[in-house]
Parts: structure tokens; C-alpha cells; sequence
């Protein structure tokens, strides 16, 4: 079988893939919502931490008015050690907000349009794609290698998840009802 054909052949399989453009942009509102609530999520733990060392903060202070206040020996050893206790939780909840803070991924937005650009036209990737874009595009767009037979050319390619559930989403709008000229139901009222 002729190279030019196999090729041919190949970039018809790529070309195929290509979701619609509802479903990129189904897919891209879905991801930007997980990405939201993964943000949201890393907020509401850094909130409560911060809470957490307000709280520690809060004890040292009120410990060391009782501590200001008291002559009892034993108290005072008391309070010394509550005292140390408090500000070494209140530093180490310190040390884990910066820890959650170094740890914000704010890279996701720029990665998703990388994404959604080769989702939504991998035949494009492959084409203006050096080596190493021709084999990423081969590992992201294939669940399995591409099957080939020198006399009969290609065989049926497995794709990806991602582009398997655009393929049955793409399915899906061909089964549902136009909704132009439908109107709403209204109620009707017998007398």
C-alpha cells in the first residue's frame, strides 16, 4: 500500500474526530467548572486554617492575660506551657497556609486552551506538529496502537475517552428534537 495512502487515510481517521462545536463547548464549560470548584475547595481549606491559627492567636493572647494576672507558681507553669503549645500549632498552621498558597496551580487556564486547540482539531496538531507532536497526538488521541496491515491498510482505531465521549455526545443532538417552533405548554382553564 502506497505511503501517500496510508497517510491519506490516517488524517481522514483524525479529521473524523473532530467534535462539534456545542460539545467543545460543553466540555470546556464542564472543565472550567471543575477547575472552579477545585479552586473553591483550596480557599475554603486555606479559610479554615486561617481560622484555626486566628484561634491559636486568640488563646496565647487570653493565656498570657491569665498568665499577667496570676502569682500561683504551679498556674504559672501551666499557662508557660499552654503559652508554647498554642504558638507552636498557631506556626505550624502558619507553615500550611504558605505550603496551600506555594501550592496554587494557576496554569490551569492557559493548559486548557492547549487542550481544547488539539480536542478540537487533532488533525491539525498532526499536521503542523514536529515528531514530537505526531506522537503525542498518537497517545492522546488512541487508547490503542492504530492498527495497520500491509495489504489492507488501516484497521479500526480505538480512540480515546475524551473523544469517545464526544463521539456519543455528537450522537446524542442527532436524536434530540428541534426546539425551533415549539412553544411553551400553557395552561388552559375549563369552566
Amino acid at each position: 500500500m502506497q505511503r501517500a495512502k496510508v497517510e491519506g487515510a490516517f488524517e481522514d481517521t483524525l479529521g473524523r474526530m473532530k467534535p462539534s462545536e456545542p460539545v467543545l463547548r460543553l466540555a470546556e464549560v464542564v472543565v472550567r467548572d471543575c477547575l472552579k470548584k477545585k479552586r473553591d475547595e483550596h480557599a475554603r481549606r486555606i479559610s479554615g486554617i486561617e481560622k484555626e491559627r486566628e484561634e491559636a492567636a486568640q488563646a496565647v493572647s487570653n493565656l498570657a492575660g491569665l498568665l499577667a494576672r496570676t502569682t500561683d507558681l504551679a498556674l504559672i507553669k501551666i499557662y508557660e506551657n499552654q503559652i508554647k503549645e498554642q504558638e507552636r500549632s498557631r506556626q505550624m498552621l502558619a507553615a500550611q497556609i504558605e505550603q496551600f498558597a506555594d501550592n496554587i496551580d494557576t496554569s490551569h487556564d492557559a493548559a486548557l486552551g492547549t487542550v481544547l486547540d488539539f480536542l478540537g482539531n487533532p488533525l491539525a496538531v498532526w499536521k503542523d506538529g514536529d515528531l514530537d507532536n505526531k506522537r503525542l497526538v498518537l497517545k492522546l488521541a488512541f487508547a490503542k496502537r492504530v492498527p495497520f496491515d500491509p495489504e489492507t491498510g488501516l484497521g479500526t482505531a480505538v480512540t480515546s475517552l475524551p473523544f469517545m465521549v464526544f463521539q456519543a455526545l455528537d450522537g446524542q443532538k442527532d436524536k434530540m428534537v428541534d426546539t425551533t417552533g415549539i412553544e411553551p405548554v400553557t395552561p388552559t382553564m375549563s369552566r
